[in-house]
């Protein structure tokens, strides 16, 4: 498990500073989570593997698709969710967004941009309710209204894994 502790952070890394996750990086630790359950349990744990990722990539999926989650955190979240034992992974989701609401406040309270980033939400709900169609959800310009969630996955995973939770 000690690998994927290091993926992650390896993973943070590339996201807060390239604002990407590498698609090999997440290959590897899926790579990784597959032999971990089948080593464990063989054929079941591989479909619980998947069953867990699957599960976790089609509930968000949603997010990523009106722009409000990116493709690698998805799929982070997803290969964790696999490598992770069931009991485990609604409290990594949990702690995952939580601890990202605190660093999306904290940014906001950085860039002191909360009445802003407000107002474009109350528009973006307007524009979903007068035209009933998902649109992707506005961008600012600079990044000020964007968030690394490897980092807030990062932490999760270490209180779920950790014995914290």
């Amino acid at each position: 498990m000690w690998l994927v502790f290091v993926l992650s952070g390896i993973a943070c890394l590339y996201d807060y500073g390239r604002q990407k996750i590498p698609n090999y990086l997440v290959l590897f630790m899926m790579i990784m989570g597959l032999y971990e359950r089948w080593r464990q349990s063989s054929w079941i744990g591989i479909l619980l593997y998947f069953g867990q990722f699957l599960t976790v990539l089609i509930f968000f999926y949603f997010f990523f698709k009106i722009g409000t989650l990116g493709a690698g955190d998805l799929k982070l979240l997803g290969v964790i969710s696999g490598i992770l034992p069931g009991s485990k992974i609604l409290p990594f989701l949990f702690f995952s967004f939580f601890f990202g609401a605190l660093f999306s406040l904290g940014k906001l309270i950085y860039h002191k941009n909360f009445r802003e980033r407000f107002q474009c939400l109350l528009a973006y709900c307007q524009l979903v309710s007068d035209t009933g169609e998902l649109v992707l959800y506005p961008r600012q310009e600079g990044g000020k209204g964007t968030l690394s969630l490897a980092g807030p996955i990062f932490l999760s995973l270490l209180l779920c894994v950790g014995g914290v939770l």
